[in-house]
């Protein structure tokens, strides 16, 4: 299989003996999308590959300068199952009890990044199940708890352009996306 280069991500599938069973590019997205980073991955239970990052470049409508990126191969041959850009800085993902994909990103309005956005997206089909915004803060984690939860950490924004030093950590119901509790953390902790 002879590798085709596309700008936003390559997965290597090896085999336990570090024999290279695949290489496989993300393909092209619907918009000229080039110079992005692909910050996340994760391996379903089934053996399909997620990948998640960041899109530069003539993005959606409404976020003209890029989006974030997530991409789901299939574990054997990679294949794209689905792929799904939506606005934002794309950060970081996790796999639910049924391997839904959960992102953590960076929201933006125009250049200026303003909400931690959490987006659940159905493992079958990509498609959004929610999504949870919060203004003025930055989501760079996320993790799913025993029940399928998510709890998701990142930066609460700046003062007059200067990273004010606090930091937030908020959990969702795996249903809805609603908020379960949030605590902020200050520089002075």
């Amino acid at each position: 299989m002879a590798p085709t280069i596309v700008c936003f991500a390559w997965v290597l599938s090896l085999s336990g003996l570090g024999c290279m069973l695949a290489v496989t590019s993300a393909g092209a997205w619907e918009r000229d999308l080039c110079n992005g980073e692909a910050r996340a991955l994760a391996v379903t239970t089934t053996g399909d590959v997620v990948a998640a990052g960041t899109l530069l470049h003539k993005g959606p409508p409404d976020h003209p300068n890029g989006g974030t990126g997530v991409v789901k191969l299939r574990g054997g041959s990679g294949e794209v199952i689905w792929k799904r850009i939506f606005g934002g800085d794309g950060h970081d993902l996790a796999l639910d009890l049924r391997d839904n994909v959960i992102v953590a990103a960076e929201g933006r309005h125009g250049y200026r990044p303003v909400e931690f956005t959490v987006v659940k997206l159905g493992a079958r089909d990509g498609k959004v199940r929610w999504r949870r915004d919060i203004r003025h803060a930055y989501a760079f984690a996320v993790a799913t708890d025993p029940h399928g939860d998510v709890v998701a950490a990142g930066s609460l924004g700046f003062d007059n352009g200067v990273d004010n030093g606090d930091w937030i950590v908020v959990k969702l119901s795996r249903t809805h996306g609603a908020v379960l509790w949030q605590e902020l953390a200050s520089r002075t902790v």
